[in-house]
């Protein structure tokens, strides 16, 4: 091999790996995004049935009640989660006439298996289970 040649593979080895590094930065990313969207849609799905459930459990509970219970056990699912531990979780639920309704938003920062937080968006989740009252 050449000494000239030499230079350009090692050019082109760096940039394969330049590109490899890039490509695997990019499939943690889009993995850690699917992960925490299906923990916040699990959050919204189980408040609004634990709502629900206490209606049904419960002889003549209020709507309070039943959104208090959907809201705290969104709450403790996010403090059990230790993935969520610096995290923004917002949970509202609303005990209307016909159904428990929860809603769950989680800020979702982009590159954050890399230390850095910059950027990023709302991870936006909703439930609705029928209330029995």
């Amino acid at each position: 091999m050449r000494k000239s040649q030499e230079g350009s593979v090692l050019i082109e080895t760096v940039c394969a790996c330049l590109i490899l590094v890039i490509l695997v930065a990019g499939c943690l990313e889009i993995f850690s995004f699917v992960t925490d969207s299906l923990r916040i849609n699990k959050i919204a799905r189980e408040s609004a049935r634990a709502g629900s459930l206490l209606s049904m459990q419960e002889k003549s509970p209020s709507r309070s009640a039943c959104k208090e219970k959907a809201e705290d056990t969104g709450n403790n699912l996010v403090r059990s989660d230790r993935y969520f531990n610096n995290s923004t979780v917002q949970i509202k639920c609303q005990a209307n006439k016909g159904a428990m309704h929860c809603q769950v938003d989680y800020d979702y920062r982009y590159l954050k298996y890399f230390g850095q937080s910059k950027g990023g968006g709302t991870i936006h989740a909703e439930a609705t289970y029928p209330y029995f009252h």
